[in-house]
């Protein structure tokens, strides 16, 4: 849902079991953990802080000057297998970045895996969306050398809408032999969508508007197919993903009215997205320490957009000095914004000395693939992760950007830049 709006239409160690997580096992999951052998639950966690600085525009909030160090995540987790068949987990997370997460604990996944047979199953609750290469893994720093993943695939802002969903899905796989093997799943589900979450901040940021009384969505369907093929390191996988029936109703107040000084408005926002289709097509190739991959969006939606604008203006008061509020007649605006957005990205890593690794990405994105001029990102980055110990890790990356597409700071540059630090720890 990356360009529905338009912005001018507006390997780890067990640790002792604790009682405190089993109860949230029980509770998010809905299964009892009583008959569960205290020696197969695993506890796990992460904890992280970062900072960033930007130049020419803010990014996730005042990011510019002195930057931001409101970039911190807190996590932690409990698994079972109450049977040979039966997986069990759950994950509490509190988050910081900019603008959003404001350490507001919430829970992250919390899910019950049935496997059927070796390689086919049912999982249920919430679980990652398999979308893309990284996405299941995109909170896991110790999987990926650079502090940010690919913004043009996996932008920050739309965390809510892509990383998880509440539903089930079905998976099975195929062993070719000597042609590798082939896995797939389908899923269906819901969202957990709140006024005040990453993806009402990314809809300010195309006017949709200042505050919203609601954002909702029907559901949310995709499937993934991934061939591990007979070339040892490579994977390549097609995965979709969309939903049915959002919308977001917002108000933005005390809008300057172009071309009508002193006018101001206020707007109601209704924005309608009846579908909406994404797909991307990846390959990755891991060969000793080099990791080289590729992937390539495309997407679909058409939105509807009904901006009620009740203007107004102040005239002078009885008293000097003083000013009366003018209402003036109110309008009714309808318009039709189409989602054609392609995006494009390829990176390669390698690791030195086992404890360093250094990163290169490419990435290009347009927010409409029939006309590549009019909002684009094209833009390069260099990252380096150094492992203090085996779970402890720094990475500072480097990002220069020529257009503003990524940019959420409404400043419209033609170029800006990123710098970010960030550690890790992980339990």
């Amino acid at each position: 849902m990356t360009a529905c709006i338009q912005r001018h239409a507006i390997p780890r160690r067990a640790v002792p079991f604790q009682g405190a997580c089993v109860v949230i096992a029980v509770l998010a999951v809905g299964t009892p953990l009583a008959a569960v052998e205290l020696d197969s639950i695993q506890i796990h966690g992460f904890i992280s802080q970062g900072y960033y600085r930007t130049t020419q525009t803010d990014w996730y909030g005042s990011s510019q000057d002195a930057g931001s160090f409101a970039f911190n995540e807190a996590a932690i987790n409990a698994s079972a297998q109450p049977l040979d068949s039966l997986r069990l987990g759950v994950q509490l997370l509190a988050r910081d970045f900019g603008d959003s997460g404001n350490n507001r604990i919430e829970i992250d996944w919390a899910f019950a895996d049935w496997r059927a047979a070796a390689r086919s199953g049912l999982k249920v609750g919430r679980f990652k969306m398999p979308y893309g290469l990284y996405n299941e893994s995109r909170d896991l720093d110790f999987d990926h050398p650079t502090v940010f993943l690919p913004e043009v695939i996996y932008l920050p802002q739309l965390r809510d809408y892509t990383l998880a969903l509440n539903g089930a899905m079905v998976y099975s796989g195929v062993d070719l032999g000597g042609a590798g093997q082939v896995d797939g799943c389908l899923f269906v589900g819901g969202q957990n969508l709140r006024e005040e979450g990453d993806l009402a901040n990314y809809l300010t940021d195309l006017n949709g508007g200042d505050s919203f009384s609601s954002i909702s969505l029907d559901y949310i369907f995709g499937s993934t197919v991934t061939w591990q093929t007979p070339l040892d390191g490579l994977r390549l996988r097609a995965s979709g993903a969309g939903f049915k029936g959002f919308e977001a109703v917002g108000r933005a107040e005390g809008s300057d009215v172009p071309g009508q000084p002193g006018v101001y408005a206020d707007l109601d926002i209704t924005t309608t997205v009846g579908t909406f289709l994404s797909g991307i097509l990846s390959a990755e190739y891991q060969r000793e320490g080099l990791t080289m991959a590729f992937e390539y969006l495309r997407e679909y939606g058409r939105s509807e957009i009904d901006i009620v604008s009740q203007p107004f203006t102040y005239i002078p008061g009885a008293l000097p000095g003083s000013t009366i509020r003018l209402n003036l007649p109110a309008s009714q605006v309808h318009s039709t914004t189409y989602s054609l957005g392609e995006a494009m990205y390829g990176s390669a890593s390698y690791r030195l000395f086992d404890r360093i690794e250094l990163s290169v990405t490419r990435q290009v994105r347009f927010s409409n693939r029939n006309h590549p001029g009019s909002r684009f990102d094209r833009s390069w980055c260099f990252a380096g992760r150094y492992d203090i110990f085996s779970n402890w890790l720094v990475k500072a990356e480097w990002q220069y950007h020529d257009g503003y597409e990524l940019d959420t700071g409404r400043d419209f540059p033609e170029s800006w830049s990123l710098f970010a630090l960030k550690t890790t720890v992980d339990f």
